[in-house]
Formats: structure tokens, sequence, C-alpha cells
């Protein structure tokens, strides 16, 4: 399915508790939001929420107002991303109907989507301690450079790891807790373990990638992903372990690595030697990996209030 075109069952329920003249208008704002793919913000979300219940200090109102942010902030780096490639998405099918692309919203009006996505998250933000104000403010750079990282490196994965993971760092520091030693580990597990579902991701898109010429470790390891995910995963496990016991969890907390852990092993045996995966089952396993973060997040909070 296209990224524009039929909304897919969710999306579709959501808009009619609307009147059919407006939603037909809104319709391509939640998919240049991406709103449609809830796996993208609940992958961004996870390390900060993982943060919270190991910080021992966190509350319903934070947990929350991640969830928010999480949400508007992978919409602003989808609109960062599509008008960085509308260029490019028009050669691939798969991207040809996104908004941007097709010309549905014009890039003036994608521009002003952008700045009031970040209005809101600035709001958000600003109502978190000042240590975590800066820490918000210092991923910026990072998050509108992205973008670019597949046009002159083969390792955007790594870079979007170091975005995707600061919420382990935030988290910390929004729940009014010094970034110490459970942090760094938690943050460095988090950016293999990002590398390593995002090599998944983009070796769906591999055929389409080599024929543009968009980089990716799915495109410079194209017959060694599996050994690269299976590196990636063993690494995140060893630094979520470390982050487990440097902020001395209870027991629930290492059985919830232990579920991690073990789903990811299953996952690299599954996959096949020497070749890509194909792109659905690609697909299929990067998505499993919002699921399995789902779960190890309840041992954590399990663990956080026995």
């Amino acid at each position: 399915m296209s990224d524009f075109g039929t909304p897919p069952r969710l999306l579709q329920a959501l808009l009619r508790l609307v009147p059919r003249a407006f939603s037909v208008r809104i319709a391509p704002w939640c998919f240049l939001a991406r709103l449609d793919r809830p796996i993208g913000w609940l992958l961004l979300l996870l390390p900060g929420w993982w943060a919270l219940a190991l910080s021992g200090a966190a509350t319903l109102r934070l947990y929350l107002l991640f969830l928010i942010g999480a949400i508007l902030m992978r919409a602003a780096g989808c609109v960062v991303n599509d008008l960085t490639d509308r260029a490019l998405d028009r050669q691939v099918a798969r991207t040809a109907e996104r908004p941007l692309a097709s010309g549905v919203i014009a890039p003036k009006g994608a521009v002003i989507f952008l700045f009031f996505l970040l209005l809101l998250s600035a709001m958000i933000l600003f109502s978190l301690p000042q240590d975590a104000i800066l820490l918000g403010i210092a991923s910026l750079p990072l998050i509108f450079a992205y973008p670019r990282m597949k046009r002159i490196t083969w390792w955007p994965q790594v870079f979007l790891g170091l975005v995707f993971s600061w919420g382990a760092l935030l988290g910390f520091a929004a729940a009014d807790v010094a970034l110490t030693a459970p942090a760094f580990y938690l943050y460095l597990g988090c950016v293999f373990w990002t590398v390593g579902y995002d090599t998944l991701y983009a070796a769906a898109d591999l055929e389409d990638d080599l024929t543009v010429g968009i980089r990716s470790t799915a495109v410079r390891l194209e017959g060694r992903i599996r050994h690269l995910v299976a590196g990636c995963f063993f690494f995140a496990s060893l630094f979520w372990g470390l982050a487990l016991f440097a902020a001395e969890v209870a027991w629930l907390g290492y059985i919830g690595w232990g579920v991690m852990a073990f789903g990811l092993v299953r996952q690299v045996g599954l996959l096949p030697q020497d070749v890509p995966p194909k792109p659905q089952a690609a697909l299929a396993a990067f998505r499993f990996h919002g699921k399995l973060g789902l779960l190890f997040f309840v041992f954590l909070v399990l663990a956080d209030i026995v």
C-alpha cells in the first residue's frame, strides 16, 4: 500500500469522527505526520519511558508528556524528512504518493505545519526541569541533520540511533535525576538497538534504495545484514543489563531484560544468512520491536512499584 492513498483502518476510524468534508482536508496532514504508522513514535517513545521507569522518580504526568512529545516530535521529524527527500520520494513507488512528493501539500504549508508541531513540542519541553530543557534543545541539530545523512554516509542508522535514543537521557533529566551510569548505559543500549532494527527497516527498501542511490547499512552490508543486526542486539542487551545493574532494579526488571534479550536472539535466528531478508519479512521483524519494547517497559514499571 502506498504512503498516501486509502487510509489504514485505525486512521479511517479516527477520520470518521469528524465531518467528511473536514476529514478529506486533514487526511494528507495525518499522512504527512505518519499518524497512520504508530510504530515510529512508539520506538521514539520507549527509551524515554524506560528511563522514567529506571529513574524511580517518574509520575503519570511525565509518562503522558513523553507520550505526547514523542508523537509530536516524530511527526516533526517526518515533515523534515519529507521536505528534504521529496524529489527522491517521487522516484520510489512506495513513497511517490506521500503528500509532499505528490504535490497534495505544498512545501510552504509543510513548513508552517512543522513550526506548529515544534511550538507544541516546546510547550511540553519547557514544562520540564532545566536540565531536561537543555537536553531537549541540544537534540534539535541532530533531528534536522539526520535526513541528509543518507546522502553522505553509509551509516545513517547510527545517526538515527543517536537521535531516537535521546529519550534515554531526557527521561532521567525530566524526572530530575542526575545523569549517571544507568542513563548512559541505557542510552548506548538504545543506540545499538536502533541501528539493528532500522537496518531491518532499510532492508525492506533495499531495491529502491539501490535504484535511487540512497545509502544505508542495509545497502552497505547487503549480504551481512544478519551479522550486523546480531552484533547490535548483543551490545544493546549488554548495555541494558549494565543499566539495570547500575540502577539496582528489582528482580522483575531482570525478567523483562531476559524476555527482551530472548526476543532479539530469536529474531536474529530467524533472519536468513548471507542474503537480505525479503521486504515483507524485514518489515514484520522491524514492527516486532514495538511490542517487544512495550513488554520490557511493563516489567520495568512493575520492578519500580514492587
